[in-house]
This record gives C-alpha cells, structure tokens and sequence, in this order.
C-alpha cells in the first residue's frame, strides 16, 4: 500500500485550533485554522429492565443458564446473570434503546438477539435447542499432536458476549466451556452453536492465529506454525563487527506494502543477532540500525526459504538532523517526528501520535526545534506533530540537505 498524498483528520478530542501546513524552502512551516469545540449539555439517560424466560424444545426451564447483557461482563456496560429454578431471569436496568441480550448453558446452542429496551417492552423468551458438537485436532508442521493449545472465543455474531475466559475471582462468571486442548492434541466443545464462530489458538513455541470455524460432525485439523527467526552477522564495509544495533523486523506483503514491528525489535552486540518472530503472516525481512551508520534492510523471505544466516554490511553514514518551524521562523520545540518507510502501512499511525510507543521510528524535536535520524537507504515520509500542528514531507537517501 503505497502512502497516500491526501490527509485525512480523525477525531482529535480538546483540539481547540488546528493547522494546515506547507513546505516553504529548507523549513517546515504551519498556517492556523480557527475551529471550534461544542459541548453538549448533560441529559438524563431513561432505564428498563429486561425480563424473561430460558426454556428448552419441551418447555422446561434451563436452570443454570447465563443472561448476559451488552457485549459480555468484561465489557463496558456489560454484566452477567444466572436464571433461577423456573427459568426466569431478570437484568439490573438497562439504558433504553437497542440493547443486546445473549443466553447459554451447557448442554444447549446459544442465542442472542438484539431488542429495544423500553418500560413497555415485554417479556423475552429464549427457547434453547441442543448445542452442536466442534471438535479441533492440534498439529505442528510434522504432523505431530501439540497439546495444551488455549482456546479462545473472540467473536460470535459480530459480539464478543460469549466468552470462555476462566474466573479469576469468586465473583467472575463462568461459562464451563473448555480452554484448552488434552494431551492428545483434541479440543472439544459438545455445545457450539450451530453457526459461525471466530476462535483464537495460542500456544507457548508457536505462533498465534485465528481462524472462523462451524460446528461439525468431523474433527478440524488445525495444524500451528512455529516462529520465524532471523539470525546473522552485521559488519562495516570493511568486515568489521558492529557492537550495538537494532534489528527490526518487517512484514512483507503485495504491491510493496510492508509494516515495520517495532514493538518486536531486538538489540544486536558484537556484530551478531537472532531475532524471533511470533506472527503468522508469511513473508518477513528485517531492518538493521546502528547509530552512525546508513539503515539497511533485507528483501522479504518466504517461510521456509529464509537463510540459515544473514551476512549484512553497513555503510558508514552520519544522522541527519531537521530544524521544524512555524510560519515566522521559530524552532518547535517538543514537536513529534514520526518517519515511516516508503510503502509502510500508513493506517498503523491512525493519528494516535500521543500513544504510537514505539510502534514507529519517532523523535521529538529539542529546545531548538532539531531533531535526529539515522541516514537511510530506501525512501520514508516524515510526519510531524504539535499540539496543534501537522505536515507531512517526502525524505530520501541522498537528499542535498540536512533540513526540511
């Protein structure tokens, strides 16, 4: 995915102004837009309770059953209850509207429906049929059983309210469907409900992944990758090891779309490294850094055809330093710099500059608006924020000079 030109604004909460800006010679330069917040009074929110009843195909009660309301107790304005012997339940009041009201027990499909909730509304009833069998059948790359495989229900009907996260607390809801997988590789859940369900697989040594699957009469063989490692040397130009670096590592996609995993990033000592990758996606390269030396990085590598060791060179460069100004000449000082590599999926910065981390290479500029990056061997767009300032600019290896 290659960077767009066009600039789109997200909700950015208190912004009381907001600029536009343009590039104007060697510096960066911002233009003021007058904006206005508007503050809506507060107003008193009606409640109802909803009330109901859990029966089976026969008519009897399922005693037991859990009534969860919104998208599960976890959630915000979440929260549980259990029917008592007749079947009958009823919510704590809930704000009226459309609200949403989920039901299961062991043994039976679950259900959900969405309903408006009202002081005239009537009584709900969930009429309960026998749950569906989903069985999986955990395997590594060699076809070998890998037991111990957590288990986890992310979504199911476009709501996370059915859930088989385990109580920690005696006042935690438990929902008695099965986490994990036995010694023989094999999960099974004997109530599932009939449709569609996005489930989650986590397991120490292997990689993390989902995966939507309907209950079936067969077993769903669900084979787990192990993690992609990198491992290499990274020398000068003459041969030399490098003492301290940082590999980075890259996801690799179509069209030259690729995404930088910062957050995965490892430190290499005396010119050597091995980097571990717990992700699924199925072509990566790495990013080296070193300060005083010109970034390099590695073509994408299929799984399965990665080299048993990197054999990486660096060119030795000095880091560029920008000035960032206002419209009149003056530094901006603690101003965000946030670069990103030529075809870097552009929607990772989603405008949330004050909580990227270090899920993107960023600096802040000093008490006289500079800041610092390492030469780089492949084009990047820098972004700099302010409080309430944005520009975008285009940055490439041999740039004439050292300022935007």
């Amino acid at each position: 995915m290659k960077i767009p030109k066009c600039i789109r604004f997200r909700n950015l909460a208190l912004f009381i102004a907001m600029t536009t800006v343009f590039a104007s010679g060697n510096h960066l330069t911002a233009r003021p837009l007058v904006a206005q917040v508007v503050v809506n009074p507060l107003r008193t929110i009606s409640t109802s309770s909803v009330s109901g009843r859990v029966i089976d195909e026969t008519g009897d009660p399922v005693k037991g059953a859990m009534i969860v309301w919104g998208h599960g107790p976890m959630s915000a304005n979440g929260g549980f209850v259990i029917v008592d012997d007749e079947g009958e339940f009823e919510t704590p009041p809930q704000p009226d509207g459309t609200g949403r009201i989920t039901v299961f027990a062991p043994g039976f499909s679950p259900d959900t429906v969405e309903l408006k909730v009202g002081p005239d509304m009537a009584e709900t009833e969930f009429v309960l049929a026998p749950g569906k069998q989903i069985q999986f059948q955990f395997q590594d790359v060699n076809g070998v059983a890998v037991s111990n495989v957590r288990v986890n229900i992310d979504r199911w009907r476009d709501t996370s309210a059915l859930f088989n996260v385990p109580p920690r607390r005696d006042t935690d809801p438990d929902t008695k469907i099965p986490i994990r997988s036995d010694e023989r590789g094999v999960f099974v859940w004997n109530w599932a409900p009939e449709d569609k369900v996005t489930y989650s697989f986590n397991c120490e040594g292997f990689v993390s992944h989902s995966e939507t699957l309907t209950a079936s009469d067969n077993a769903i063989l669900i084979t787990l990758q192990r993690p992609v490692k990198f491992r290499g040397q990274v020398t000068d130009q003459a041969g030399s090891p490098i003492q301290a670096f940082t590999v980075i590592p890259r996801m690799h996609g179509n069209e030259g779309w690729i995404q930088e995993l910062r957050t995965d990033s490892v430190k290499g000592e005396e010119g050597t490294f091995e980097i571990e990758i717990n992700r699924p996606e199925a072509t990566y390269g790495v990013t080296v850094e070193a300060d005083g030396y010109r970034t390099i990085s590695t073509p994408g590598f299929d799984r399965g055809k990665i080299p048993e060791s990197l054999d990486l060179k660096m060119q030795k460069a000095p880091s560029i330093k920008y000035t960032v100004v206002d419209t009149n000449g003056n530094p901006l000082v603690g101003a965000l710099a946030v670069a990103i590599a030529d075809g870097q999926d552009y929607s990772q910065m989603s405008f949330q500059w004050q909580s990227v981390g270090e899920r993107l290479q960023q600096r802040k500029t000093d008490e006289n608006g500079t800041f610092e990056l390492p030469a780089t061997s492949e084009p990047r767009t820098i972004f700099i924020y302010g409080i309430k300032d944005y520009a975008e600019t285009g940055d490439f290896p041999d740039r004439p000079t050292n300022k935007i």
